[in-house]
């Protein structure tokens, strides 16, 4: 199973760590990783043996090497199946005793690490991958395995070659320096991978596909730009302020205009007719001032009760209406 972002950071940090202390000679009063029984090998997915190798590692880290050669990367098969068993023991790091493994004795961090050739770091931009190692309590036996099919797509686009290591590291069993532990960074293998598997890396491969065709791949981000706001587009202070006057002051002047054309049939208005103008003065200021500042929920009570006292008076004043245009008809009669 391959590790979070943070686990395999973790594990790469650890590599630093590991090669500094692979690179001097452990102290005595610390107590080393070795391994027994390892080997790693590189077989088909039907189980037949391309290459093996079998190695062990010493107390003194200074002491190992590679099993096989870092300068001469190994170039891997589209069927290749990488595997690397060992036996995990403690020894100290002097060389005294032999090894031996016990539950106090259990990493809590082992990893396979697949990085590029001189790149392996937490933080660059190198082609990088660490899986989990799950070491036995009561053997220390582990083991691992990677098919070329199933290698993380971001390892194909690696440049160069791809070294393969194992991490091991513990905590200290006590505060005390006889309770310490040496990291273990050991170099394993130098590898190139199949050509033809990072050229169709490029396109999508028939599972990812598959799982965009049937929805279980995310949806690409939809980036929406907000328009300018209306207040941007909207007319001029000035302009607004013309156009006001002009919408209120035309029927006002066409008005005056004819009102000598309609002033022989005008007569002295009633009180009812009077009131009937006020109230309809009162409904054009209520939509004046809707328009300048007011809701249409703040408006609408005013409006019903306006339109209320409107409607009462104007029946009274068209009724006076009536009856003095019936007396007019009568007395040209």
């Amino acid at each position: 199973m391959q590790l979070t972002i943070r686990s395999a950071l973790a594990a790469l940090a650890l590599c630093s760590v590991g090669a500094s202390a692979a690179a001097a000679p452990p102290s005595d009063a610390g107590l080393s990783y070795v391994l027994t029984n390892a080997k790693l090998s590189l077989s088909t997915v039907d189980g037949s043996s391309r290459l093996s190798q079998s190695f062990s590692t010493a107390p003194d880290y200074s002491l190992n090497a590679p099993p096989f050669d870092l300068a001469a990367p190994t170039q891997l098969e589209n069927d290749d199946v990488i595997r690397l068993g060992f036996s995990l023991g403690v020894q100290e790091g002097s060389g005294k005793g032999e090894a031996k493994f016990s539950k106090e004795h259990l990493p809590h961090q082992a990893f396979v690490v697949l990085a590029e050739a001189g790149k392996a770091s937490a933080v660059s931009n190198a082609a990088q991958t660490a899986w989990p190692i799950q070491v036995k309590p009561s053997s220390g036996k582990a083991s691992w395995n990677l098919r070329m099919d199933r290698i993380p797509s971001h390892l194909l686009e690696a440049e160069g070659p791809l070294v393969l290591s194992l991490l091991i590291s513990n905590f200290p069993a006590s505060s005390a320096a006889t309770g310490s532990y040496q990291p273990l960074s050991l170099p394993l293998i130098s590898l190139r991978l199949p050509s033809s598997l990072q050229s169709a890396s490029a396109a999508p491969s028939a599972r990812e596909k598959a799982e965009i065709e049937q929805g279980f791949r995310g949806w690409p981000y939809n980036f929406h730009t907000f328009g300018s706001s209306p207040a941007d587009s909207m007319p001029s202070r000035k302009l607004s302020l013309v156009a006001s006057v002009v919408t209120v002051a035309v029927p006002w002047i066409v008005l005056l205009g004819l009102i000598a054309t309609v002033q022989p049939s005008l007569s002295a208005p009633t009180a009812r007719i009077s009131l009937l103008f006020v109230s309809l003065v009162g409904l054009e200021a209520l939509a004046i001032r809707y328009w300048i500042g007011i809701t249409l929920f703040q408006m609408l009570p005013f409006l019903a009760g306006g339109g209320l006292v409107t409607l009462i008076i104007g029946k009274s004043a068209l009724g006076d209406l009536r009856r003095q245009r019936l007396v007019k008809a009568a007395a040209a009669k």
